[in-house]
């Protein structure tokens, strides 16, 4: 009621704790609207249904959300706690939001946030957090639409099973900006932090750390013809090595450091790659910045640094050093 009663550029204002036992759909077209509580106290909203998202918003609506705990209570679902859909539709989660709790049992949309058909979610100053998925995408699924994150964090994401991709970000024809904020502790089978499928990331700053791929991709997996830039960046302590270049995907690095990743030690093929930049026809240019100190857990990884197998290798002006076994290895 609330919504369908607030002019464009009105406030709904949340005075206490609410849980829902259906859908709130925020779809009257072209409406400005801000979500947000009273004096700066952060309400919660609990999901207590199964079978859909807490808040739907679509429409070419745009709705910033302010102090806000969206909480799936980690409960199974066959939804995204949070649906953003559809061309012009933006959503804004910023200062002490939380999306947190959610599993998804099904195939689709991810656990904590899904955002698709050309919407756009900002990351601001949120926290996207503990949420599970049974495929991809258990923090944020994203598909042919845009995420931009300044601030906050996705971190402690993981999967129902043994499989799954991106488990902090998943990305599906779409666009990535990172300019702030953390990605860490998340855990997939491929693409840990990030899983890049026929899509664009821009990452110019903030952290992807301790994320945990059993096969490849500890910080990101980048396929499917995907592009991923590197500035100023901080890429550490993944486990399943740093970044997974695969299917004519190419990965720019102008600067920023990838250091102290691990290669995974779970299976024979996984034990091949590099710790650091794992390239299977691929592209990897080298333009700046520094890849050291990465290392294979017992030495039988084909390199800690770079491994390029049937893949172009652009090294320019990076720095490449005390990587275990050794820098570089290219074949094929």
């Amino acid at each position: 009621k609330g919504y369908a009663n607030v002019k464009s550029g009105g406030n709904i204002i949340l005075l206490s704790d609410i849980n829902v036992n259906q859908q709130t759909n925020f779809d009257t077209a072209n409406k400005v609207v801000t979500l947000t509580t009273d004096g700066g106290v952060r309400y919660y909203v609990r999901r207590y249904h199964t079978d859909s998202s807490i808040l739907y918003v679509s429409n070419s609506n745009t709705v910033a959300v302010y102090g806000i705990y969206f909480d799936g209570l980690g409960n199974a679902s066959t939804a995204s706690l949070l649906s953003i859909t559809g061309q012009g539709t933006h959503v804004n989660l910023t200062s002490n939001t939380y999306v947190a709790g959610g599993v998804n049992t099904s195939q689709w949309q991810g656990g904590g946030v899904g955002v698709s058909e050309n919407a756009h979610l900002s990351i601001n100053n949120a926290v996207i957090a503990h949420n599970q998925s049974a495929n991809q995408g258990a923090g944020v699924y994203v598909s042919h639409a845009t995420v931009s994150m300044s601030n906050g964090r996705v971190q402690d994401n993981t999967f129902l099973g043994n499989d799954g991709s991106g488990g902090g970000v998943f990305l599906y024809y779409s666009t990535f900006n990172m300019t702030g904020g953390d990605i860490y502790n998340n855990r997939a089978y491929n693409g840990a932090g990030i899983s890049a499928d026929h899509s664009t990331v821009d990452y110019s700053g903030g952290r992807i750390m301790d994320n945990k791929a059993t096969y490849r991709g500890g910080a990101a997996q980048v396929i499917g013809n995907s592009k991923m830039t590197i500035d100023n960046a901080d890429i550490f302590g993944n486990t399943g090595g740093a970044i997974a270049i695969r299917s004519s995907s190419t990965v720019i690095m102008n600067s920023g450091t990838i250091q102290n990743n691990v290669a995974a030690d779970y299976n024979t093929d996984s034990r091949k790659m590099a710790a650091g930049v794992d390239s299977d026809n691929g592209s990897f240019a080298f333009n700046g910045g520094s890849i050291i100190n990465n290392r294979c857990i017992d030495g039988t990884c084909a390199a800690g640094g770079v491994r390029m197998y049937k893949s172009m290798y652009l090294p320019n002006k990076g720095v490449m050093s005390g990587n275990y076994p050794k820098d570089f290895w290219q074949g094929g």
